[in-house]
């Protein structure tokens, strides 16, 4: 392991949320580019669209149903990664 961390994000396919999964990851990518080793996207099922880092959860769907907005990600990133210059 180099140090760097892995943001993984899971997302349901039947719920057609890999659109969003995708935005989610070019977000991300884009903010910490040097802070990250990689990032992971898992299809899923039930509804699920859950962010983790490095396996710590971040963002699990709510009782809304809705995935996250890409900045709400990236938000709640922020405090556990630096920022890329």
């Amino acid at each position: 392991m180099n140090g760097k961390a892995r943001v993984a994000i899971e997302y349901c396919e039947e719920c057609l949320f890999l659109g969003r999964a995708l935005e989610v990851a070019q977000a991300v990518l884009e903010r910490f580019p040097r802070d990250l080793e990689a990032v992971e996207l898992r299809p899923g099922h039930d509804g699920v669209f859950t962010v983790t880092l490095d396996g710590d959860p971040i963002f699990r769907i709510g009782e809304d149903g809705r995935p996250p907005a890409p900045e709400e990600v990236v938000r709640r990133l922020e405090p556990r990664l630096q920022r890329a210059v």
